[in-house]
């Protein structure tokens, strides 16, 4: 028993081998479906996300990084970064947020999720005072955003990019892994964009906090918007739609661009 768990995780690089990815993505998945009876209760609903992230997103990553004794350092690259790093993150990052705020209009009005999630998910975003509203930053959106990137990136995507030729295979692969946990299906374009951009901003930086950063934003946007009421884009016209989504492929252009630029990155 001892030799066959050794066979699985044994690496000679210290990045778990693509089978030990699917397994560590099959464990979170259904532990996930298990929180999810918490979930649907508005009563736990806060409590269930942290526990959900702290000890199933990033615990079972840790878990198995410390049964392969692989070094953590490995999958939290922490590579220097210039100015027009950040600058290009922050530009993808807006530049998805128009797409996916777009994209939402359309599905909900023509392939609309099941009323039940939708109902949970405004519970989620719902604030009725300051002490709420900071707890829901730190469990909705920082929160979320170190865990989920810590193992999406950090550990699946950069073993995968090792072990496979072809970077953007190992990019793709992470953000389905990551689209299919994140349990809307209808929703699943949007997450694969957001985790494609999220993958990207990794891949050319080899910094792990940007990528957080650029997950953090996107949640903090979403949790003010839907507060604040700051841009309601289902009144837009299709044309102003169409300008919006080409103002904001032209800026991600642009920014991969930039972060392109800067070098091949390899692991």
């Amino acid at each position: 028993m001892t030799s066959l768990f050794s066979k699985i995780m044994q690496s000679k690089n210290n990045y778990p081998k693509p089978h030990v990815i699917f397994i560590t993505i099959a464990l979170v998945a259904m532990m996930q479906s298990i929180w999810a009876f918490f979930i649907m209760d508005s009563h736990v609903t806060i409590a269930s996300i942290i526990c959900n992230q702290l000890l199933v997103i990033m615990g079972i990553a840790l878990a198995v990084i410390g049964l392969g004794r692989y070094k953590w350092q490995y999958f939290f690259q922490r590579a220097r970064i210039c100015r027009s790093q950040i600058i290009a993150m922050l530009a993808m990052t807006v530049g998805m947020i128009m797409v996916i705020e777009i994209g939402i209009v359309w599905i909900n009005r023509y392939l609309p999720p099941d009323p039940q999630l939708l109902a949970v998910y405004e519970s989620l975003l719902n604030v009725d005072s300051f002490s709420q509203a900071i707890l829901k930053v730190i469990a909705l959106c920082l929160l979320p955003a170190i865990c989920e990137e810590f193992l999406f990136r950090g550990f699946c995507q950069s073993s995968l990019m090792h072990h496979w030729k072809t970077p953007a295979l190992a990019l793709l692969t992470t953000a389905l892994y990551f689209a299919l946990l994140h349990g809307i299906i209808n929703y699943l374009p949007l997450y694969m964009l957001m985790a494609i951009v999220f993958g990207i901003i990794y891949w050319r930086t080899q910094n792990l906090w940007l990528a957080i950063a650029a997950h953090a934003i996107n949640n903090s946007w979403t949790l003010a918007n839907h507060h604040f009421d700051f841009i309601d884009i289902s009144t837009y016209a299709i044309f102003q739609h169409g300008l919006l989504l080409i103002a904001a492929i032209a800026l991600m252009a642009v920014s991969w661009w930039v972060l392109k630029g800067k070098g091949d990155v390899g692991y």
